[in-house]
């Protein structure tokens, strides 16, 4: 007979393999008869959790019995344990040597999963206890400030056009810098015409630089890319940058840029090049050269002299000297009112269609002529 004295008592055990049940232990070897291991209903939870330093290690050695359960121990339990009461699975009994094997036990039947035992998560003492505590009666969490916030649009986001006042007179600025400068021309055609050109180009880039800081603080206010300020000395370029930063949207500008210039070259072509009178509004007067008998003479006398300072005699003079360069229209000129050297008067010259000035002046007396032109102003209308 087998010696049982190394073996647990007679009781119900753990079975190792399906841990949420019970199996019956003759004290000698297992039998299939099995019972279910009754849990205890879960406490409510409390409206506010409170850490408690004593629940650490309960937690920590029923990690361990679960572990235990679901990894297996030996198949027997151990010595000594009460049989409906031991949680832990007991170490595998000491067998005496015997004659004959004992019988294995039949297999068990198919396990099921053991339920999973969570933990409650530690408190978040970041969250108020009114909300923990309306999580724990199961009301629906409020929103919070950051969903809220995500419900607004970004306002790095553009918001608006990206079409400005400014930008458009920028665009624009070809052909009201070219009507600047011929209105300026033609009210200070008496002043020196570079000053003035000078001074209204001067003008016109700073109505430009101040268009384009205008443009550039609207584009930031509604959260576009706006290009530097430097791009102002190249217009062209600031409007292609401008429309790389916008997108689409700014190509209507650089367009209408190159349209404005492109009619800017057109007309000074047909009102410039191709109207020698305001051609000359923009470059000073040269002063005529002292004009000569046509026929060459030795000297004039007092009497020959005296008849090119007349009326007829001057404007034959003015015509013959000015019909070797200009198509000589009608010529009317004005008396000396003496004869003394240094006098001056005017005369009314057509050339090509177009009235001008001359102004004339007795010089002293020379072998080949009796005056000079001193030079041509278009006729203000």
């Amino acid at each position: 007979m087998a010696d049982t004295s190394g073996l647990p008592p007679e009781g119900w055990y753990p079975d190792r393999p399906n841990a949420t049940r019970l199996r019956h232990w003759t004290g000698t070897q297992w039998t299939n008869e099995f019972r279910e291991i009754t849990r205890a209903a879960p406490a409510p939870a409390p409206a506010e959790p409170v850490r408690e330093t004593t629940d650490a290690r309960s937690r920590r050695e029923l990690r361990a019995q679960v572990g235990a359960l679901v990894q297996g121990e030996p198949d027997t339990p151990a010595r000594g344990t009460a049989a409906p009461a031991a949680p832990a699975v007991a170490p595998e009994p000491v067998r005496a040597p015997e004659p004959v094997r004992a019988p294995e036990p039949a297999p068990a039947p198919a396990a099921e999963p053991a339920p999973t035992l969570s933990i409650a998560p530690e408190p978040d003492p970041a969250r108020s206890s009114a909300e923990r505590a309306r999580a724990a009666a199961g009301y629906t969490p409020a929103r919070t400030n950051q969903a809220w916030q995500d419900s607004f649009p970004d306002r790095n986001l553009p918001t608006g056009g990206s079409q400005t006042l400014s930008a458009w007179l920028f665009a624009t600025s070809p052909l009201w810098t070219a009507a600047l400068l011929i209105a300026g021309m033609t009210v200070l055609a008496i002043v020196n015409p570079f000053l003035v050109q000078g001074g209204l180009l001067v003008v016109a880039f700073a109505m430009t630089f101040l268009l384009a800081r205008q443009d550039i603080r609207h584009l930031r206010d509604r959260g576009y890319r706006a290009p530097s300020l430097w791009w102002v000395l190249l217009p062209f370029f600031y409007l292609v940058v401008r429309m790389v930063r916008v997108g689409v949207r700014g190509v209507g500008l650089v367009i209408t840029y190159i349209l404005s210039f492109v009619a800017l070259v057109g007309l000074l072509y047909v009102a410039v090049i191709g109207n020698p009178a305001i051609l000359s509004s923009f470059t000073p007067p040269v002063p005529a050269q002292s004009t000569s008998i046509p026929d060459p003479v030795a000297t004039l006398s007092a009497q020959e002299r005296n008849n090119l300072l007349t009326k007829e005699g001057m404007e034959a003079q003015v015509r013959l000297d000015l019909a070797k360069t200009f198509d000589v229209g009608s010529v009317e000129c004005v008396p000396f009112a003496s004869m003394d050297v240094g006098s001056t008067t005017t005369c009314v010259v057509e050339l090509d269609g177009t009235s001008y000035n001359a102004g004339l002046e007795i010089t002293p007396d020379q072998p080949s002529t009796a005056f000079v032109l001193t030079g041509m102003l278009p006729v203000q209308q």
